[in-house]
């Protein structure tokens, strides 16, 4: 049993599956896969042909997230939604997750982020449920480890700003929402990060031709 199983987390995994729908409407390729996290199918609408999950109902694969046992640029896509938090060696998973994607393919991430709302109850609270008992990531830090394994940050977004205290009901006010989007923008309870693996290529060379030089015929005028 989790956080996420309560009214207030299947709430937020709605609003989460909106935003990573949206990352990904225009994605395609042949291999998804969706690490974790069996409460949500992320991968409902994605276009891409096959989709691996690696829990619940929807399980077609079985692996230990901390060795991805996936040939090297295989994969076009790998959603991990809220992994980091239970990730340990976090440097490692990123330097497998490059492994895996194929170049040019992607990377999406949803998890907490511990300058807002989410943060304060998992600094000060007592839960000993997921995800209040495990480690958050801010996105900044987030980015800078994808960006020095060498992926490139395509979309990142922070959202959700209703205090996250309560978990029988779907507690949400649009006031939070507007004041958080428009003065405190930094301090939503998540964020998800779509990264696209860049691996550089050789820069073509333009070619210089010699060109001979024109002979003009002369002829005598008579």
């Amino acid at each position: 049993m989790t956080w996420f199983n309560s009214t207030a987390g299947k709430s937020l995994l709605e609003l989460e599956a909106s935003i990573v729908q949206s990352f990904l409407e225009e994605k395609f390729g042949y291999y998804a896969l969706q690490i974790n996290f069996p409460e949500f199918n992320f991968l409902s609408t994605s276009r891409i042909k096959n989709h691996l999950f690696s829990d619940g109902n929807t399980k077609n694969i079985d692996f230990l997230v901390e060795a991805l046992p996936f040939d090297s640029d295989s994969l076009d896509l790998v959603v991990c939604p809220h992994l980091l938090e239970q990730i340990k060696d976090k440097q490692q998973f990123f330097d497998e997750l490059y492994r895996i994607v194929i170049p040019n393919g992607y990377c999406l991430l949803c998890s907490f982020n511990p300058f807002s709302f989410a943060g304060i109850r998992h600094s000060v609270g007592f839960d000993n449920n997921f995800p209040w008992n495990s480690n958050f990531m801010s996105s900044s830090f987030c980015q800078q480890l994808l960006k020095s394994r060498g992926f490139v940050i395509e979309e990142a977004k922070i959202f959700n700003y209703q205090p996250i205290f309560f978990d029988d009901k779907d507690f949400y006010l649009p006031f939070f929402e507007s004041i958080g989007d428009r003065w405190f923008p930094l301090l939503g309870n998540v964020y998800c990060i779509l990264a696209r693996k860049d691996v550089p290529g050789m820069t073509p060379i333009k070619p210089k031709w010699k060109k001979e030089k024109s002979t003009r015929a002369v002829t005598n005028k008579t």
